[in-house]
């Protein structure tokens, strides 16, 4: 009789145990499909930091030369609460070497949307934000990046989304 008590209290340990885990992993995926968090950890996984001026994307490198780095940190900090955009200019030589920075007319910006004066055909890479951490570029980017490889077959979209992370799309 003693023996069927323990095994029965045995088992509901474990019935609770493994009820526990399931909850536990249930509240954690609604977490992190809810609430962004997917979103980000990809966005980490798939932007780049800035290290003494130069991005190292693993496929090529942008580097900025000429306190350009610092022009766009004085851009990209004007309002954090909108997105903003930038048209960096210099030259391709299997790296991307950014000489020069633009800010091109803006006509309107929100949280999540910027409308501006397209940046010259000449551009190297159109730079704009997007919210703290979510470095991914919208199906609206990539259609962009479309039409700019159209004209410059070396253009880059690239994205900020914090003052040191950086995504490029070519």
């Amino acid at each position: 009789m003693e023996e069927e008590e323990y095994e029965d209290s045995k088992l509901k340990k474990v019935l609770v145990t493994i009820s526990a885990i399931f909850l536990i992993l249930l509240v954690l995926s609604y977490m992190l499909t809810s609430f962004g968090v997917g979103a980000i950890l990809a966005s980490m996984i798939e932007s780049d930091t800035i290290e003494e001026g130069s991005i190292d994307t693993g496929e090529f490198e942008v580097i900025f030369l000429n306190n350009t780095y610092e022009e766009v940190l004085e851009i990209y900090n004007e309002d954090l609460s909108v997105e903003t955009k930038m048209c960096l200019f210099g030259y391709y030589d299997g790296n991307y070497y950014v000489t020069e920075v633009l800010k091109p007319i803006i006509h309107s910006q929100s949280f999540n949307q910027v409308v501006s004066e397209g940046c010259p055909d000449e551009v190297l890479i159109s730079l704009h934000s997007h919210p703290y951490k979510q470095c991914l570029a919208s199906e609206q980017d990539l259609d962009n990046l479309m039409l700019s490889k159209e004209v410059n077959p070396n253009a880059l979209i690239g994205i900020i989304c914090e003052e040191d992370r950086f995504s490029f799309y070519s």
